[in-house]
């Protein structure tokens, strides 16, 4: 694998412009007649890596209080470290309830805009399905929702029915 770096140096030669006569120097934002520049120096945020190791925060130099490392319980800690596991447990609980309210409004988002195009897909086909058996005889036709008047009227007239046939049978004439 070839490996190309540019020099860092100020004042070095990187390159020419595109009628490739005319050079191009690194500047690295001085002045070429004084030391003094123009820019801003720039500060590179410290963020540990993923794999780096997070080192605990150092006690502040008025506290004297002795750090047990036998603590099994927060309040056997200095008073330092207290407060720090105190905010950091409130920070966390902040996070989980803003997460928690978030995914309640995507739940009720989702809710508002109704079934899914899926969800419609699969009820089409299931009762396209369904008209297809009772067109073939496959599938019965629905019921329909029974009627309580129509049941008792149904049962009365069959009472009667019934009735009527075992007088007929005990005079000995048939019913018409």
């Amino acid at each position: 694998m070839l490996e190309n770096t540019l020099p860092t140096t100020p004042g070095a030669l990187i390159g020419y412009r595109k009628d490739g006569v005319t050079p191009i120097y690194l500047i690295a934002g001085g002045a070429p007649d004084d030391e003094s520049g123009e820019g801003q120096p720039q500060q590179e945020e410290q963020t540990p890596s993923a794999g780096a190791e997070v080192t605990p925060p150092e006690p502040p130099a008025g506290d004297d209080t002795a750090v047990n490392p036998d603590a099994k319980r927060v309040d056997q800690l200095p008073s330092w470290a207290q407060k720090l596991i105190k905010d950091t447990r409130a920070e966390a609980a902040d996070y989980r309830s803003k997460l928690k309210d978030a995914q309640k409004a995507a739940d009720d988002a989702t809710a508002k805009q109704g079934p899914s195009q899926e969800e419609i897909t699969e009820q089409v086909k299931t009762e396209f399905a369904q008209q297809i058996a009772r067109a073939i005889g496959l599938a019965a036709e629905e019921e329909k929702p029974i009627d309580p008047q129509q049941v008792i009227e149904t049962l009365t007239a069959e009472r009667d029915t019934t009735a009527k046939e075992r007088d007929a049978e005990g005079s000995g004439t048939a019913a018409p």
